[in-house]
């Protein structure tokens, strides 16, 4: 349908209104001029300009009343949503932090699964708080056992993935079957549909005692009113939006009555006679636990047949087993804009009358000197206003910049695009933006007017390019000149804009606040992270390290908000390199190493860079390089918890450890250790220079591996030491030691046998299946985990007969040394060098104890060291074997207790 155009005849509002504007232009006049202006018609000169202004200022009202979609569409006409927007998805979603979350995160993820059940593993032992069983509800043609565990493995790995700080998943299992056979008579229309009927009660009774969890697509759901709050509260779904109301609850008990209520809706089925659940008590009701599922064998019931029959096709039952789209667009639509090319400006002295000798053709070759003198003098004075009018289109053509996530580098956007633009693509590859263009995170944006009409001879020093080797005629060598001047970055023009419109201290506080608007706006508290962040160090500005900090924290917002619990992925993060222990006497290679840290770049890469080019160019810092620098990509969240990554950019944790790298190489003589005196080839035996290049080895491996700091979560580190028996007859012994290392899994599996009131005699020649789900102690050829007496405080501890009753405690070693009463189990542990003094300052602990506590789930617990440079030459090697085995040798069961024993041993006595 065409669009029709028409003009409402209401009142303007007074930015667009000609003749209001006019009229307070007049009020003004009169009462700044007094009897001195007394012909304000439209032929006095200056109520021609008044006029000119007013015209020019209903153009800006009108471009100000431009929606906010029209304003942020670029001339490609897309809409800016980088840095500046998070959609729904990005913003509103969450990892999985509840129970449902992880089941509907499941069933999206793993096609074979249609429903999970997740539990806590209920048990007295501390550090299996946090740790979860894990059943699931396959497919029902996925029977063979070979592709069950492939999908276990899927899940276990799909779990840990995302598990949250401080908790684990057990290897999950399918639901057991618990199988009735019914008896009875099943009455049917017609014997013709006999098949597709019995397949539609197997269906109708597996969704009756569990259903599947139902996906329904987001777009659908939210044209029919569903709240985007609650569509999007939980993690991204690929496939569609699963409610907590479609995820179904396993039913344990089944009657008859049920049944028969069940078989009735079923098409087909006329009736049903003298039906009973056998394998029961009563005939009457089938039963299952949390860990199995009931099945129903209906083999043995009796089918008759009515006298109807009903051929027509669309009466056949269909099987309940439907399947969803995978190809489901839930992507929610975007708002368009139209572009306006809201920066380009029309000098007003373009629409004066001739008479005025402003415009293009006002002044020709015969006019006399006194002519162009006038014409120049009030094209300076209309010039002011023009450069206000035109800044002001500018303001408004950059809002895009104004409130996006990053800083701006300059307030002149417009000069940097023609700048690029007249550069050759070989000019282009090792191209800077010229220095005095550039600004630090600017608020106020302005724009040169070139396109004034005879400009040139107004502009300062416009004849600096007025010389040529070339001959050339006197037109053609203005013509240069004049080309030259306006694609000069450094034109005295530019400058004096820059100087009038730009005051450093006014940028930074509005900078400032439109940052802290931006947080609130996404509901981070400002006054919580001006708290965190202040003392944090980047330039050493305190105003733009936040402004620094703040943006940094807001462009990598979606991903930490997504994650915000998340723990590291132990299953699949990657390979923790060896501290350098070798002491390199070359001072050279460690500059390199040095600036590799700086920049994340490889050592190849830096040579003979200065310190400082990266970040800073004619000390304006460049907010753009730090920006990629910090950038928090989806891997890292892989290799580090959310709490790590969240940490290392609001407390800036990077700057202080290249500035004490820095301190320590200044004091370090390539030639000449200022201590002993000694050449470099001798400096090895010097204490000094060792304990010198210990730190930057250890401060180039924080930086490098652990962004910052080590996190250790005790649910990890903790049951892969060695495990203990303690036995009720007394706390003091006798111990019973497991010499064989378990692993998670395998430690927890132990205990849950152990802790159930059997009879079973545990002794030195048992040999326990940790593979059996059962409540009693399988003896197995296979698999042995030997115990043996072990006395702490009873030298002659011999073997005795342990039943399960007798079973006190079961803990590691070590965890009792720390604390036998206190859940140990979720509290992460951080560590930082004591020798950065940074670091050790209560100001640090303050802004750090705030950070943890709030962004730690409310159940975690955390504690932090500083540890000396002689226990990290010990605890960072101990880290990094444990770290590694775990996550390359867990699947494998690999048995982790000699590397986990000497870790927990240095961090008990430090």
């Amino acid at each position: 349908m065409k669009e029709i155009n028409y003009i409402i005849d209401e009142p303007l509002p007074i930015t667009q209104d000609f003749k209001s504007l006019k009229q307070e232009g007049l009020a003004h006049i009169q009462e700044v001029s007094g009897n001195e202006w007394t012909n304000l018609n439209s032929s006095d000169p200056g109520v021609t300009i008044l006029d000119q202004l007013c015209y020019a200022l209903t153009e800006l009202g009108y471009c100000n009343d431009f929606s906010i979609n029209d304003i942020l569409t670029n001339a490609d006409d897309k809409l800016i949503i980088k840095d500046q927007f998070y959609l729904p998805k990005e913003i509103l979603t969450t990892a999985p932090v509840t129970i449902n979350d992880y089941i509907k995160y499941i069933v999206d993820e793993v096609d074979e699964v249609e429903n999970v059940i997740i539990v806590p593993k209920q048990s007295s032992l501390s550090y299996s708080k946090g740790t979860y069983s894990v059943y699931l509800s396959t497919k029902p043609i996925i029977t063979n056992s070979i592709a069950i565990a492939t999908i276990c493995q899927t899940v276990f790995y799909r779990l840990n993935k995302r598990r949250n700080i401080g908790e684990l998943f057990l290897m999950p299992l399918q639901l057991e079957k618990v199988i009735y056979t019914v008896s009875g008579i099943l009455q049917l229309n017609n014997e013709a549909e006999k098949n597709t009927t019995l397949a539609s009660i197997q269906n109708k009774i597996r969704n009756y005692i569990f259903p599947k969890a139902i996906q329904e697509e987001d777009n659908q759901l939210l044209l029919e009113g569903e709240n985007s709050d609650t569509l999007y509260n939980g993690p991204e779904m690929r496939h569609g939006w699963i409610s907590n109301e479609n995820l179904g609850k396993k039913k344990n008990t089944i009657t008859t009555n049920n049944l028969i209520t069940l078989l009735l809706t079923v098409e087909n089925v006329f009736n049903v006679q003298n039906l009973k659940i056998n394998n029961t008590e009563n005939n009457d009701t089938a039963t299952a636990t949390l860990t199995q599922i009931i099945s129903f064998d209906l083999s043995q019931l009796e089918i008759t047949y009515t006298n109807t029959k009903n051929d027509n096709e669309e009466n056949k039952i269909q099987s309940l087993d439907l399947s969803f789209d995978d190809s489901i667009d839930s992507q929610t639509s975007l708002p368009t804009g139209t572009f306006r090319d809201i920066n380009s400006y029309y000098s007003i002295q373009n629409t004066f009358p001739d008479i005025y000798a402003v415009g293009a053709n006002a002044i020709n070759s015969n006019a006399s000197d006194f002519q162009i003198a006038q014409s120049r003098q009030l094209k300076g004075y209309l010039t002011l206003f023009d450069q206000i009018l035109a800044n002001q289109f500018s303001q408004l053509a950059n809002v895009p910049q104004l409130f996006s996530f990053k800083n701006g580098i300059t307030g002149t956007p417009s000069e940097l695009q023609k700048f690029y633009a007249t550069k050759t693509p070989n000019e282009k590859i090792h191209l800077e933006y010229p220095v005095p263009f550039l600004c630090f995170a600017p608020t106020y944006f302005y724009q040169p007017l070139y396109s004034i009409p005879n400009i040139k001879p107004l502009l300062k020093n416009n004849n600096a390019f007025n010389f040529s080797l070339e001959t050339r005629t006197k037109n053609v060598a203005e013509e240069m000149s004049w080309k030259k001047f306006k694609e000069d970055p450094y034109n005295a023009y530019i400058k004096g804009l820059q100087d009038l419109i730009e005051d450093e201290s006014i940028n930074l506080k509005r900078r400032n606040e439109m940052l802290d608007h931006l947080l609130a706006r996404h509901g981070e508290s400002p006054l919580l992270i001006n708290s965190i962040i202040e003392g944090s160090i980047y330039t050493g500005n305190s105003s733009k390290d936040k402004i620094i900090i703040k943006s940094l924290y807001l462009q990598n917002l979606g991903l930490l908000s997504y994650y915000r619990y998340q723990g590291y992925n132990y299953l699949g993060a990657k390979k923790i390199e060896n501290l350098k222990k070798d002491i390199p006497l070359n001072l050279e290679q460690l500059l390199i190493d040095v600036s590799s840290v700086r920049f994340y770049l490889e050592p190849e890469d830096n040579f003979n860079i200065p310190k400082n080019e990266k970040f800073e160019n004619d000390f304006i810092f460049n907010t753009n390089k730090v920006d990629q620098i910090e950038k928090t990509r989806k891997q890292d969240f892989i290799n580090y918890a959310a709490l790590e990554l969240k940490t290392t950019i609001l407390l800036s944790l990077k700057t202080p450890y290249i500035n004490h790298l820095e301190c320590v190489l200044s004091t370090i003589d390539e030639n000449e250790c200022t201590q002993c005196k000694n050449t470099s080839q001798e400096n090895a035996k010097c204490k000094t220079c060792i304990n010198q290049l210990e730190q930057i080895h250890q401060c180039l491996w924080f930086l490098k591996e652990r962004k910052g700091f080590i996190c250790i979560e005790n649910c990890l580190l903790y049951p892969t030491a060695n495990s203990i028996i303690i036995t009720q007859s007394t706390l003091e012994g006798p111990y019973y030691t497991i010499e064989d290392s378990l692993n998670y899994p395998e430690t927890i599996s132990l205990y849950m046998l152990l802790e159930n009131p059997t009879e079973t005699t545990i002794n030195a020649k048992t040999e326990i299946d940790l593979s059996s789900t059962q409540t009693s102690i399988v003896i197995n050829d296979t698999i042995s985990y030997n115990l043996s007496a072990t006395a702490f405080n009873d030298e002659s501890a011999n073997w005795t007969k342990i039943t399960c009753n007798e079973v006190d405690y079961f803990i590691t070693m070590y965890q009792k040394k720390i604390s036998e009463n206190n859940d140990t189990t979720k509290t992460i542990t951080l560590i930082f060098p004591d020798y950065i003094s940074y670091f050790t300052n209560d100001y640090f602990k303050n802004r750090l104890e705030l950070l943890l506590e709030n962004t730690l789930p409310i159940d975690v617990t955390y504690n932090y060291q500083f540890a000396s440079q002689k226990t990290l030459c010990d605890l960072i090697p101990a880290y990094i074997n444990w770290h590694n085995d775990i996550t390359f040798n867990n699947l494998a069961y690999k048995k982790t207790t000699e590397t986990a024993n000497a870790l927990i041993n240095i961090l008990t006595n430090s």
